[in-house]
């Protein structure tokens, strides 16, 4: 009868064959190449699942190294079950919002969960800001990041700072590589979202948290930001962006090029409060109405006009920088040959949109609607601008939008 062979050999060839299988669907990986120190292969984690191609290839190879993975696979299990029975029993370590803010900026700096090694696992072991990955640490995140994909098909993978870092550039490399492919064996777009260097920004979707830009990108981009002013997950005493706040904000990023990503917080149970649930209603029944000007646009000549500017996107956070915008304020989004014009407050006076002048370049406007409403527009072109008289009523409290149309 075969000896069962030990841990650390069976262990070996999985990770071995689990390094060349991501090799081999990287094609584009430069040099330096992400190593296989020796040093992981006594730490459980990296065991996580391989997909079930290379899983049934290993089966016939070699069946008792198999079942050492299955093994592994149902402690990874168990280990994932005790994290939830600790979290539900409410043993882990709760922080307030400055407190988790300092836990994500401050490293070891901070008595949290994150020092005692207990759940390194699922989110360590804590590092400094200007430390540099050890080869052990990249090739946990390259498995970790290879095993989100192969078990959960993700069509999006949004990654936070700190990856950026020069070492990590050969592992960002080949996870982007592994990952566009397997899209494109799902048959499915998917897209990297990353913040500050960590992506040429041809290759991935830039991230801007909490904060818009101040003007059109040639790629596209993207703004992270949450219902909740305080946390990204459930507080008690949560402040909420209102409708009109979120709305506005949407068509200010969509305007130049970018998409929103918008975070709910729940509770510990899954439920979403009350009052977000709200906001998210009141933003779906303004899309109803307005979404034509938001969904399959592509940003038109100008982005915007109007007083209020957004502030640097170099400063973090720069959404609680905005002053508000007002009626005065106007964005445009275009489909086609349709032009879309929002005014970012109801207008209660005369509005007047320089960028839609007779001498601005543009075709002599034909026609004008105001989107869900069957009231006839009042409006003229001259050299100077377009001017549309206001409307009786307005079929939403939050920003309003026009279709504008041009003469053949």
């Amino acid at each position: 009868m075969r000896a069962e062979p030990s841990r650390s050999r069976a262990l070996r060839r999985y990770r071995r064959s689990r390094l060349d299988d991501l090799r081999r669907e990287a094609p584009r990986l430069t040099h330096p190449q992400p190593q296989r120190p020796e040093a992981l292969l006594g730490r459980r984690r990296v065991l996580g699942g391989l997909h079930g191609r290379l899983g049934r290839e290993r089966q016939r190879l070699d069946p008792d190294a198999e079942r050492f993975h299955q093994h592994h696979r149902a402690a990874h299990d168990r280990k994932t079950e005790e994290f939830r029975a600790a979290r539900d029993g409410d043993e882990l370590t709760r922080l307030d919002l400055d407190g988790a803010v300092g836990k994500a900026n401050g490293g070891r700096h901070l008595a949290s969960d994150v020092l005692t090694g207990e759940y390194n696992d699922f989110y360590g072991p804590a590092r400094e800001n200007d430390e540099t990955p050890s080869a052990e640490y990249m090739n946990d995140w390259l498995l970790r990041c290879t095993e989100l994909v192969d078990t959960y098909h993700p069509q999006l993978i949004w990654f936070d700072w700190w990856i950026e870092q020069p070492a990590m550039d050969p592992y960002r490399k080949s996870f982007a590589s592994y990952y566009y492919n397997k899209g494109v064996e799902w048959k499915k777009g998917v897209v990297i979202n990353y913040k500050n260097e960590s992506y040429p920004k041809e290759a991935a979707v830039y991230d801007i948290e909490r904060g818009s830009s101040k003007a059109t990108k040639k790629q596209p981009w993207q703004t992270d930001t949450s219902i909740g002013k305080k946390s990204w997950g459930y507080i008690e005493g949560e402040e909420n962006k209102t409708p009109n706040e979120l709305v506005d904000a949407l068509i200010d990023i969509v305007s130049k090029n970018g998409n929103l990503l918008l975070n709910i917080g729940p509770k510990g149970d899954g439920t979403i409060t009350q009052e977000q649930q709200d906001v998210l209603l009141a933003i779906g029944s303004w899309l109803d109405i307005h979404g034509e000007g938001i969904y399959g646009t592509r940003p038109w000549k100008v982005d915007g006009e109007g007083p209020t500017e957004n502030p640097s996107e170099e400063a973090s956070f720069n959404e609680y920088k905005s002053k508000g915008y007002t009626s005065k304020d106007i964005r445009f989004t275009s489909k086609g040959d349709v032009v879309y014009a929002f005014v970012l407050d109801v207008p209660k006076e005369k509005l007047h949109i320089t960028s839609l002048s007779g001498k601005s370049g543009n075709s002599t406007i034909a026609g004008i609607t105001l989107l869900g409403s069957d009231e006839k527009v009042t409006w003229s072109q001259t050299s100077d601008g377009l001017s549309i008289s206001p409307s009786k009523s307005y079929p939403s409290q939050s920003a309003v939008g026009y279709k504008v149309t041009f003469k053949k």
